[in-house]
């Protein structure tokens, strides 16, 4: 059994030569370089149908890709996601594998009324 701790990046943009692609790859080399035993998922490049085929999205069964990436988060110790915020949250690739997941990540951003005093 590895003491190393398990870390899954997770890229959510949907290009990997992006600003977010290189930070990510710049984590991915200080990661390793401490020796933290690390995986990737780049959710852009995941083959999966976004769309809810099933009576219900409860209902729906999950794809192989889907799948793999619900077993790479059980694996992690430690998550990473990089994604920039486009009109207040994710892009919608990542939006759409997380529900297909059945993830709820609390990637919105807070809505509140701020009284000025």
């Amino acid at each position: 059994m590895s003491s190393r701790l398990k870390v899954l990046l997770v890229l959510g943009h949907p290009r990997k030569d992006s600003l977010c692609g290189a930070l990510a790859d710049a984590f991915a080399a200080g990661a390793r370089q401490a020796g933290v035993d690390l995986r990737r998922l780049d959710l852009c490049e995941l083959q999966f149908n976004p769309n809810v085929v099933a009576g219900s999205p409860r209902n729906q069964a999950l794809e192989p890709a889907i799948r793999e990436a619900v077993e790479l988060v059980r694996w992690a110790d430690h998550l990473v996601f990089v994604f920039p915020t486009w009109w207040g949250t994710m892009p919608a690739p990542s939006r759409t594998c997380s529900r297909s997941a059945g993830w709820r990540l609390p990637f919105a951003p807070a809505r509140r009324n701020v009284s000025r005093r």
